[in-house]
């Protein structure tokens, strides 16, 4: 019983640390990282791809809480072999998947004045994807498909300027993606 009071004395205490003091209103932070995709496509290799954005908040008076918008710019790519018919030998190859999203967040950041604050958020949006291959120029599996995308991340502020994230973007199956992100807050 004495453990669930602390928890509860702990969390009532980390939500009101930055009560009556002043933070920025509105944030913007560009960002970029790296992804890599999470399930795998048989007879395919994951690789690494880069992701870049940015991102605006609005940061609630007195309270841990923002929300905001992102647009998300992500390319997983996967490396697969196949039998071609010009040589008739195996080629390798590269499938970039490619994911654009509009999405609306939202954080809660925990020691919001403090020097280093870590924070957790979601967003929920709609993303366009496509498949293609960049050597050989082909499409697969259709292209533009437009469809739901849901984003839990997690990480720590450094400075107030410094974010550093952990991110797992979640939207068709082929193209769910973890990335690491670096981004600079304005």
């Amino acid at each position: 019983m004495k453990k669930y009071i602390l928890i509860v004395v702990i969390a009532v205490f980390c939500t009101n640390v930055s009560y009556g003091q002043r933070i920025k209103k509105f944030n913007f932070e560009p960002f970029i990282g790296i992804n890599l995709p999470i399930k795998h496509i048989e007879d395919c290799s994951n690789k690494i791809g880069p992701t870049l954005g940015f991102e605006f908040r609005y940061n609630f008076e007195n309270q841990p809480f923002s929300i905001g918008g992102e647009i998300n710019c992500s390319v997983a790519v996967r490396e697969f072999s196949y039998l071609s018919n010009v040589t008739g030998e195996y080629e390798d190859d590269n499938l970039a998947l490619r994911n654009i999203s509009l999405s609306f967040t939202a954080d809660y950041k925990w020691n919001q004045l403090s020097k280093i604050s870590p924070f957790m958020g979601a967003s929920l949006g709609l993303s366009v994807r496509d498949m293609t291959s960049p050597h050989s120029g082909k499409d697969y599996w259709g292209t533009n498909r437009i469809g739901p995308n849901l984003t839990l991340r997690g990480g720590i502020e450094f400075f107030h300027r410094f974010r550093t994230s952990m991110v797992f973007v979640i939207t068709n199956k082929r193209y769910n993606v973890i990335s690491g992100r670096i981004g600079y807050v304005f």
